[in-house]
């Protein structure tokens, strides 16, 4: 009974608010009822990954937007690795993250864009998700979503 419950509950837990260019499926995606947004940077590049803030603080049905800074390749080392070709994946540690799940590289637009759900009761609640940059590293920086 729980397992057919929550195979008929997942699509409402598993969509999140996606911009084009973003390679996460969604059939029913959220939308940021609360206009404003917070902006998480993402620098990367040759032996470099820095996630700013580390832990970001954001209300309900408002915007996380990550921000992309690939490293430029210098016009010297034509054989370097362009950096705005790499692919950046968020996702949500646990499954109540999943709505931080995201990914694109730096061409499709240099953003990539999530709504905050409401998490519930009144207490602020921290979701952890991993920054993984493909032939870069991963990190694992959090969010605080504050309900009220």
């Amino acid at each position: 009974m729980h397992k057919s419950l929550m195979l008929l509950l997942s699509p409402l837990l598993l969509t999140a608010c996606v911009i084009p260019g973003d390679t996460v499926p969604s059939d029913n995606p959220l939308t940021c009822t609360d206009s404003g947004k917070t902006t998480v940077n993402i620098f990367y590049g040759d032996s470099q990954l820095k996630v700013s803030p580390q832990v970001v603080r954001v209300h309900k049905n408002k915007m996380i937007q990550f921000a992309l800074h690939p490293q430029k390749a210098p016009a010297t080392d034509p054989e370097g690795v362009d950096y705005d070709d790499v692919i950046v994946t968020v996702t949500g540690k646990k499954t109540d993250g999943n709505w931080l799940n995201v990914s694109g590289d730096s061409k499709s637009g240099k953003k990539l864009q999530v709504c905050a759900p409401d998490p519930g009761g009144v207490k602020v609640v921290t979701y952890e998700y991993m920054v993984t940059v493909q032939e870069v590293g991963q990190l694992d920086p959090r969010a605080e979503v504050d309900p009220q």
